[in-house]
């Protein structure tokens, strides 16, 4: 199936929010809390759509997972130069997608995105999965 990633838009929040409470709920389902519950309301990602900060990837047209990207992020990471990294939250894809293609996909888009801002690290928030992961471009 071929992949393709587009800047979220307006009428996308809500498909969004329902990608996101997918992953949410198997993510809880393994024991796990990524997001509450009020963070994945419509509500709450507007913001970040009409910031140009959440993407959809797509399969045969499809939408099948979430990313947002930043430039900045000094809410998570303040101790670090932001002009050398992009960061990367809410990377999401839905359960019948699982297997890594969408997820690969989204990240090494954010990659490429990442390289051509100059930027010489992705850096990815893993809140309550791990601590704060970074990677080297």
């Amino acid at each position: 199936m071929p992949t393709s990633i587009r800047i979220a838009a307006h009428e996308d929040i809500e498909g969004v929010a329902e990608i996101l409470r997918d992953a949410a709920r198997w993510l809880e389902k393994k024991g796990l809390v990524m997001w509450r519950d009020d963070e994945l309301q419509p509500s709450r990602i507007t913001a970040d759509v009409d910031g140009g900060l959440l993407f959809i990837a797509e399969s045969d047209g499809e939408p099948a997972g979430v990313i947002k990207f930043q430039l900045e992020d000094l809410l998570f990471w303040p101790d670090v130069a932001q002009e050398r990294s992009a960061f990367v939250h809410r990377l999401a894809v839905r359960r019948r997608f699982a297997g890594g293609e969408i997820s690969s996909a989204l990240l090494s888009w954010a990659v490429g995105r990442a390289h051509a801002a100059g930027r010489d690290y992705l850096r990815l928030d893993l809140r309550s999965l791990t601590s704060q992961t970074a990677g080297s471009l």
